[in-house]
């Protein structure tokens, strides 16, 4: 019987169309993969926040075939899964098919922790290749510390509207109800859009840095950068996964936001704000609630908030799941 040796290749940058190729297919067999994980995503942050020398993405092969890949930055003398805290749903790609499991590249993972301190965030429990990495990791005596992060979900299968609305508590429905008439009344409606200009970026930059600010937090949107990225995420689109921004408006100007991701029947929540002049009308609680609408009517299954403890979240979710954020001991 003849076995086919797994082994690993390196990557230094993204611009080699092997690996284009490569991400591409794993992204397509990879029942759990999000946005977050995917070549686009990941390109365009690397393209705005780090330059390429630092960038190490490995693949491991058996025979021609592509089984799974890891992408990680070099930093200050650390190891980490490329791309920021901000990306959720960090960690390998695999194909999930004959059960084959991507030892190779865990046993690298591995040899890597003995010269490098790592953080490896945001697993998902659901994943066998979590287990694996956990195991691995603490059978060397590498690991240090697991910091578990609840992610909160609104579970939308087989719901109409009609009937999500009766998994809220009464209260919710009755605010909903009375406050998204009353800005009804006041010519403010729901928007749905796949792109954003430059007036669009000016107007949720301005309510991001306003809102933040009242909190005496830095607004993320104050790094040039940020806007960057933006613009380039806003590109995102795929038969599996498309960028949304959702919105309230006001004779043309946006009052409340949240720009994210339609992504495998799922809406990822990646980034919201409000205009602090409307806070008694709560546009952010009314925008929450059309979208809810939205995706129902659309057919998706789930409302993503990612992971946060925002008060907001406890009034809409009925699904949570747990990521796991691992750090490796110092060599």
């Amino acid at each position: 019987m003849l076995f086919t040796r797994s082994r690993i290749i390196e990557f230094k940058s993204f611009d080699d169309k092997r690996l284009a190729r490569i991400w591409r297919q794993l992204e397509d067999s990879d029942e759990q993969c999000t946005v977050f994980q995917s070549y686009a995503w990941l390109k365009a942050w690397s393209s705005v926040y780090v330059a390429d020398r630092k960038i190490r993405i490995f693949v491991e092969t058996k025979g021609c075939s592509p089984v799974a890949l890891a992408s990680f930055m070099l930093e200050n003398g650390r190891i980490r899964f490329l791309s920021d805290n901000s990306s959720d749903y960090a960690g390998l790609l695999l194909i999930n098919k004959g059960g084959i499991t991507p030892n190779a590249l865990v046993q690298f993972i591995c040899d890597l922790a003995t010269k490098n301190q790592m953080i490896l965030w945001n697993l998902r429990t659901s994943s066998p290749i979590t287990t694996t990495l956990i195991e691995s990791l603490s059978n060397s005596g590498l690991l240090a510390l697991v910091n578990p992060e609840s992610v909160y979900q609104a579970n939308l299968r087989d719901h109409s509207k009609l009937t999500y609305w009766y998994t809220t508590s009464r209260n919710v429905r009755r605010s909903f109800r009375k406050k998204s008439a009353l800005l009804s009344k006041q010519g403010i409606s729901f928007k749905v859009q796949h792109a954003i200009d430059e007036s669009i970026l000016d107007q949720i930059t301005t309510l991001h840095i306003n809102r933040w600010k009242e909190k005496n937090i830095k607004s993320k949107f104050l790094d040039p950068n940020r806007r960057e990225f933006v613009r380039a995420i806003a590109e995102i689109s795929s038969p599996k996964t498309k960028f949304v921004l959702f919105s309230l408006c006001s004779k043309g100007r946006i009052i409340a936001y949240r720009l994210g991701f339609l992504d495998r029947g799922i809406y990822r929540d990646w980034n919201t704000s409000f205009d602090l002049n409307y806070r008694d009308a709560s546009p952010g609680f009314i925008l929450i609630g059309h979208i809810m609408e939205y995706l129902i009517e659309e057919k998706f299954t789930r409302f993503d908030f990612l992971r946060g403890e925002e008060d907001y979240k406890m009034k809409w979710y009925n699904k949570t799941e747990t990521l796991l954020t691992l750090h490796t001991r110092k060599p």
